[in-house]
């Protein structure tokens, strides 16, 4: 049977940010399960699924994938685990290594590597190499580098807040989107688009995200000073405004911004589409669909943790604050330190949280993706296919 590689109807990118309005989708979808995949962990409760692994599978996952308990232990587990930074080339290969000599090989009982090195191999695997291309991802932009590199730009986003200096904002701004850029294209679900578009992309993604920020920003100095001028209100009034105009404000603006980031930094996958596969992994052809889909569930995901970010930390660090001593809490090397350490444990926790939303491994009903795949067949056995799956990247 002729493969079905014909690009259909390219999707038009920009009305994938724009259908992230309905945010409240994303409960629906923690909660529920998708269509099984056989190679998912059988379900299981979530403390067996972390005391006890399952025997070892070279392509089924230690946790339940189709849950999102089971993709959040996933994803903490992969991308919390901070040794994985650390692992030189040559470490990386043995791991890769003893994958490939258990899938030429196999294991008889009692010998080779026990379960407990093969899901380490297949974590450093999932944790290093992208999946797609099988290139290693540069450290500093794997997601498992994400919370020790927002600490420092955390850091220099809320000192350049307090500040009245743009040019201070703008330095930090323009630091933290060009690392988003990075993340969001090691991490991206297609090949290696041209360069000249990569470097088109950057420019569009960092300027434009950039000036969303910055504009946000200046907005929101200037509604809080007018909001407080206009007050008829006690001193408490004016502090509440304040501390609203500072919490939405960034909050927008970094959702804003990252959202146009991701667009402009992986639009080359709703020009091109993504690969789709039957579930035993037969590629079938390219999906503009499937990729608007997955950058639309990215989008989501970092609004998310945006929003986790900038609520769940200034409360988190005001309830430790209160439980120190005063003696203590009255110094500023304390406070900044508890800051640092509290920022750190919610961005750790949050990114892997968020991603688990969505399987990294998304399926779609036949129905969803272009009409030229409707009453495809399988290339090998003939079987009409009634789902196709795609990488969706994070």
């Amino acid at each position: 049977m002729r493969r079905a590689a014909v690009h259909c109807t390219r999707a038009r990118g920009a009305a994938v940010l724009a259908a992230g309005a309905g945010g409240g989708v994303v409960y629906a979808h923690c909660a529920a399960r998708r269509p099984p995949d056989p190679r998912d962990t059988p379900p299981r409760p979530i403390l067996t699924q972390i005391l006890h692994p399952p025997p070892f599978s070279l392509d089924g996952s230690r946790f339940d994938m189709s849950t999102y308990a089971g993709r959040a232990c996933h994803f903490i587990s992969v991308l919390g685990d901070l040794s994985t930074l650390f692992l030189d080339r040559a470490t990386v290969d043995a791991h890769l290594q003893l994958l490939e000599r258990y899938r030429t090989e196999g294991r008889t009982p009692n010998e080779g590597p026990t379960d407990a090195e093969l899901w380490r191999a297949r974590k450093v695997r999932d944790a290093v190499i992208h999946p797609e291309t099988g290139e290693m991802i540069f450290a500093p932009f794997r997601f498992s580098a994400f919370a020790p590199a927002n600490l420092v730009i955390c850091a220099g986003l809320l000192a350049s807040a307090n500040s009245t200096s743009l040019a201070a904002s703008a330095v930090w701004q323009w630091i933290n989107q060009s690392y988003n850029v990075g993340v969001n294209y090691v991490n991206r679900s297609s090949g290696s688009p041209p360069p000249e578009r990569t470097f088109m992309a950057y420019v569009g993604a960092t300027s434009s995200a950039l000036a969303i920020a910055l504009g946000m920003q200046a907005a929101g100095r200037s509604l809080e000073a007018r909001l407080a001028s206009a007050s008829q209100s006690g001193a408490s009034t004016q502090r509440l405004v304040r501390g609203l105009v500072r919490l939405t404000v960034p909050m927008l603006a970094v959702s804003i911004g990252s959202c146009v980031n991701l667009y402009l930094t992986r639009q080359s996958e709703l020009v091109d589409g993504v690969v789709i596969t039957s579930l035993d992994g037969a590629e079938l052809g390219h999906s503009h669909l499937a990729a608007k889909q997955g950058l639309l569930e990215c989008a989501i995901t970092r609004v998310s943790w945006t929003v986790a970010l900038l609520t769940l930390t200034p409360i988190s660090s005001s309830v430790a604050l209160a439980a120190l001593p005063a003696s203590l809490a009255s110094r500023k090397a304390i406070r900044f330190s508890l800051d640092l350490v509290v920022s750190f444990v919610i961005i750790w926790l949050a990114v892997p949280l968020c991603i688990a939303i969505y399987p990294q491994r998304e399926c779609l009903p036949i129905e969803k993706v272009e009409e030229c795949y409707h009453g495809v067949r399988h290339p090998i056995d003939g079987t009409i296919i009634q789902e196709v799956w795609f990488n969706k990247g994070l």
